[in-house]
C-alpha cells in the first residue's frame, strides 16, 4: 500500500512537474524575448511592445513601429505599423511546415497591420493585416520564420490598378546572448501588374536571396542577389522592354581589418523607342578599406537616420565635421577602388574602366586634404557612331548635323565692355590675399589657368585641387571655386569655343584669326567642343572608336598622354 502511495505521489509530482513546464518555458521566453527587442527595436522606426499578456500555455503580445517624429503633438497614425502576435510556450510543438512535432522553446503567429484606411486602399482583408508570419523558436535562438503576404489589389478611378500578387518565403534568423549572429532570406516576389488611362507596366514573379554572418567581427560579411525576369511597359503606343536583370553584392570584413565589397549588375537587353541596348555590364569593387573607421561612418547614418525632425539640421552639420575626420583614416594601404562598365546599344559599344589606388611609399593621409594624393587611371572607348548620335539627341534629332558651319548663328548685339577674366580673379581672390589667406602663386597659377583656354571640365578640375590645398573654411572654398569656375564656363562659351584649338595650331597655319562662328544649338557646340578635344589630343579616334585615356599620379594628370597643366603652384598653401 505504502509502495502504491509512492508511486501516485511520484507521478503527481511528474504531472506537475510537466505541467508546470509550458508556464515556466513561456516566462523564460517572455523576458529573452523582450530583451531582443531593447536591443534590436531602435533606429529609423523605433519598435517596442506595447502589451505583452504571460499564460500558463500561450501568451499574446502587441508590438508597434513607429516612424512619426518623437516630438510630434499629434502622431500620424499612418506611420505606424502594428503587431499582432499569438505565442504557443514550448518545449513541444507542432511544426506549421509539416505538421511534426518539434522540440522548442516558442512557436508564433505573428499578423502585420498598417492603418486600416490604408488596408482597405490596398484592397487586402482587414483582420488578416498585410502579412502573415509562421515562426518556431528554438532553444538556440534560432528564429525559422515562414513569411507570406496576400494579393494586393489598388484601385482608383482616375489613376487606374495596381495589382502585386503579394511575397512568400523563408528568412531564418540567429542570436547568441542577444546579439545578431546570423540572417538568412529567401523570398518570391509576386507579379505586379499597372493599368493606368494612358501606360501599362508588367513586372512578372522575381526571386530575391540574401544572407549575411555577424561572427565577431567589426561589420558583417554577406551576400545578396536579386532576380528579375523581364519588364514590359506601354505608354501612347511606345513601349519599354526589359529582359534578364540580376544584380549581385558581397561584402565583408578580412583577418587584416579591411573592408571589402563588390556589386555587379548584368542586363541582357534593355528596348525604349528607337534605342536598343544589351547586354550591360557593370561592376564596382572597393577593397582593404579600414573596417573600424568606415563602421563609425556608417553608425553616424543611423545617428542621423534616427535623428528628431527639430534636430536634424543640427545633428548633420556635427555629421559632416566627424565624416570629415574619419575619411581620411578609411583608407589604408592597399586601398583600391574599381569600376568597370561595358554597354552595347544599337548605335556600337561603350567600355569604361577606372582604378583608384593610394600611391606606394606614401604616408597615409592624416587629413582630408591629403585624400588629392590619391592616384588613378581612367580608360574611356565609345563608339564614334554613339557619340555622333548622343550630340545629335542634344537637339531632340536623329542624325548629327554635318557640320558646325552648317548651323546658322544669329545676330547678337554687342555688349558694353566689361572686366577682364585677370580682373575678375583679383576682384574676387585680392581680400584672401590680403588677409594672408591665400598666397599670391596660388592666384597667379589661377590666372595662368584661365589663359590656356582649357576645357571647363578640366579647368573645373584644376581649380578644386589649387582651392582645396588653401585650406581656407569649407563654405569660403566652395563659394570662391563655384565662382571661378562659372566665371570661366561662361567666358569660354561666350568667347571662342574653339580658341584651345587655335592656340594649339602653329602661327604659321593661321590664316584667319578672327573668331569662328559660335553655333547656337545644343549639338553644334557638343560637336565644337568634341573637335576641339580632339585637336588638343584629350580625345583620340581610333578607327571607329573615340578614346579617352586619363593617368594622375603623383599629383600629374595625363590625359591621352597629354600632360593637363595643374600647375605644382596649386599645392602652395600659406603660412599659419
Amino acid at each position: 500500500m505504502r509502495i502504491k502511495t509512492k508511486y501516485v505521489v511520484v507521478l503527481i509530482f511528474v504531472g506537475a512537474l510537466v505541467a508546470a513546464v509550458p508556464g515556466i518555458n513561456g516566462y523564460y521566453f517572455k523576458n529573452h524575448y523582450l530583451k531582443l527587442i531593447e536591443a534590436h527595436g531602435g533606429g529609423v522606426g523605433k519598435l517596442k511592445v506595447t502589451d505583452y499578456q504571460l499564460g500558463w500555455l500561450s501568451s499574446t503580445a502587441e508590438l508597434t513601429m513607429d516612424f512619426n517624429d518623437p516630438d510630434a503633438k499629434t502622431p500620424d497614425p499612418t506611420k505606424v505599423i502594428a503587431f499582432e502576435q499569438q505565442i504557443t510556450h514550448g518545449p513541444f510543438l507542432q511544426d506549421p511546415d509539416n505538421g511534426g512535432w518539434v522540440v522548442a522553446q516558442a512557436a508564433m503567429q505573428t499578423q502585420v497591420h498598417l492603418d486600416k484606411k490604408i488596408e482597405s486602399m490596398l484592397g487586402v482583408n482587414t483582420a488578416d493585416g498585410i502579412m502573415q508570419v509562421s515562426t518556431v523558436v528554438s532553444f538556440a535562438d534560432h528564429y525559422a520564420n515562414q513569411v507570406k503576404t496576400p494579393l494586393f489589389n489598388f484601385k482608383n478611378d482616375d489613376k487606374g490598378t495596381i495589382t502585386w500578387q503579394g511575397m512568400t518565403g523563408m528568412v531564418d534568423v540567429d542570436f547568441v546572448s542577444e546579439q545578431l549572429k546570423h540572417v538568412k532570406t529567401d523570398v518570391a516576389l509576386g507579379q505586379l501588374s499597372i493599368q493606368g488611362p494612358t501606360m501599362t507596366l508588367t513586372m512578372p514573379s522575381m526571386a530575391a536571396q540574401a544572407e549575411k554572418n555577424c561572427q565577431a567581427a567589426i561589420m558583417c560579411t554577406g551576400t545578396s542577389s536579386l532576380a528579375v525576369p523581364s519588364i514590359s511597359g506601354a505608354q501612347e503606343s511606345k513601349t519599354v522592354k526589359l529582359a534578364g536583370l540580376t544584380t549581385k553584392t558581397t561584402y565583408g570584413v578580412g583577418a587584416g581589418n579591411d573592408y571589402h565589397a563588390d556589386l555587379d549588375v548584368m542586363l541582357n537587353k534593355l528596348d525604349v523607342p528607337d534605342y536598343s541596348f544589351g547586354p550591360i555590364s557593370l561592376k564596382f569593387s572597393a577593397a582593404n578599406l579600414n573596417a573600424t573607421e568606415l563602421k563609425k561612418m556608417i553608425d553616424i547614418s543611423k545617428r542621423i537616420a534616427a535623428a528628431p525632425a527639430a534636430e536634424l539640421q543640427a545633428q548633420q552639420l556635427v555629421a559632416l565635421a566627424e565624416y570629415n575626420k574619419i575619411l581620411p583614416n578609411v583608407i589604408m594601404a592597399a586601398t583600391v577602388l574599381h569600376e568597370d562598365a561595358k554597354i552595347d546599344t544599337s548605335y556600337g559599344r561603350f567600355t569604361s574602366t577606372a582604378k583608384f589606388y593610394w600611391p606606394a611609399n606614401t604616408p597615409l593621409p592624416a587629413n582630408s586634404s591629403d585624400l588629392s594624393k590619391m592616384n588613378f587611371n581612367m580608360d574611356v572607348h565609345a563608339a564614334t557612331t554613339l557619340v555622333d548620335q548622343v550630340i545629335a539627341v542634344l537637339d531632340g534629332t536623329t542624325a548629327k548635323p554635318k557640320s558646325v558651319s552648317d548651323v546658322v548663328t544669329p545676330v547678337v548685339p554687342e555688349k558694353p565692355a566689361a572686366p577682364t577674366a585677370e580682373e575678375t580673379i583679383h576682384a574676387l581672390l585680392d581680400p584672401l590675399t590680403n588677409d594672408k589667406k591665400m598666397s599670391d602663386d596660388a592666384v597667379k597659377a589661377i590666372i595662368d589657368l584661365h589663359k590656356k583656354h582649357l576645357l571647363p571640365a578640366i579647368y573645373d578640375a584644376a581649380i578644386e585641387k589649387i582651392m582645396f590645398a588653401q585650406r581656407l573654411p569649407m563654405a569660403t572654398e566652395k563659394e570662391i571655386t563655384k565662382k571661378l569656375q562659372d566665371q570661366y564656363a561662361g567666358s569660354y562659351t561666350e568667347n571662342d569655343i574653339t580658341a584651345d584649338v587655335t592656340t594649339a595650331t602653329p602661327a604659321s597655319a593661321v590664316t584667319d584669326k578672327t573668331p569662328p562662328a559660335q553655333p547656337s544649338n545644343a549639338s553644334g557646340q557638343a560637336q565644337a567642343q568634341l573637335d576641339a578635344m580632339i585637336k588638343q589630343g584629350y580625345v583620340r579616334q581610333d578607327k571607329d572608336n573615340y578614346v579617352v585615356s586619363i593617368v594622375y599620379e603623383n599629383g600629374t594628370m595625363k590625359v591621352n598622354g597629354v600632360v593637363v597643366p595643374l600647375s605644382t603652384q596649386a599645392t602652395t598653401t600659406t603660412s599659419s
